[in-house]
């Protein structure tokens, strides 16, 4: 048993892990606000028309009877929200503040504030973005930050797959970049189904290996790792799973290679995470 704890230790030190902890009870509500017809996106092209703007339509307002049929006369009229709360399982993922400032450092990115913690050094710095995070690649600290973590949480979101016994549309994420930290959770249900117990308990030494398995395979290298170094080869996730809707992942934040932000033609790139 020792020296299974060793070799865990070991490889997180190696991973510049600071943190993983399994989180019994992760309380998450999903809620629709509405739909769209024609996009997802905030924009979408027709018929020659470019830009245009992408409409939600909120669900019809409560009649009556339906005030009626839920005892709540006060909610004729309203607008209702269609929610869903539970009570999920997950493991959350912190890196080394230390080593993600050298990493930093090693990528050019030199911040100012010397007397301050790393981790308060690193959230002085970064840059607003837009919600959607259609900018982050014009950003030179954000998406270097951002790009990390968000790549470390989709590389456990393949490795919880394949451990926990779980589909990829099954696993989803939350992202706390003061934090330097990630969730990955089961979404699968309003109740625990112990896939990532299980996990935890027997298989997280072999977990912590495909983790960083994840971040150097791709079913479409070389063309993958000669461009983005993300795709649904290896750390895309279905939409549904990601928030931000893949934007802002490179396997290169973590095992160095071409930067995600240049073009192909450009022969720019940024050390890993994992490098040194």
């Amino acid at each position: 048993m020792n020296e299974l704890a060793d070799r865990i230790n070991r490889t997180l030190e190696a991973l510049g892990i600071a943190e993983l902890l399994y989180v019994e009870d992760l309380p998450v509500i999903t809620a629709t606000l509405g739909y769209t017809r024609r996009s997802f996106e905030p924009t979408y092209e027709e018929l020659g028309a470019k830009q245009v703007p992408t409409q939600i339509r909120s669900f019809p307002s409560l009649q009556k009877d339906a005030a009626q049929r839920l005892g709540r006369p006060d909610v004729l009229g309203t607008v209702p929200i269609l929610a869903r709360e539970g009570e999920h399982e997950g493991i959350f993922i912190s890196l080394q503040p230390e080593r993600v400032l050298a990493w930093l450092q090693r990528n050019g990115v030199t911040l100012a504030n010397d007397n301050l913690p790393p981790i308060a050094r690193i959230l002085a710095a970064l840059e607003p973005v837009d919600k959607y995070y259609d900018t982050i690649w014009t950003l030179p600290v954000r998406r270097l930050v951002f790009g990390l973590v968000h790549s470390i949480s989709h590389a456990a979101m393949r490795a919880v797959t394949r451990y926990a016994g779980l589909e990829r549309t099954s696993v989803s994420e939350y992202l706390f970049l003061p934090l330097l930290g990630c969730v990955v959770f089961d979404n699968s249900s309003t109740f625990r189904l112990g896939g990532i117990t299980t996990m935890v308990r027997d298989h997280l030494a072999a977990f912590l290996n495909n983790l960083s398995a994840e971040a150097i395979e791709c079913l479409h290298d070389t063309e993958c790792i000669d461009h983005r170094v993300a795709c649904h080869g290896c750390i895309h996730s279905p939409e549904i799973s990601c928030r931000v809707f893949n934007h802002g992942l490179s396997r290169a934040f973590l095992v160095g290679g071409h930067a995600p932000w240049a073009d192909i033609a450009d022969d720019t790139r940024i050390s890993g995470y994992w490098s040194q």
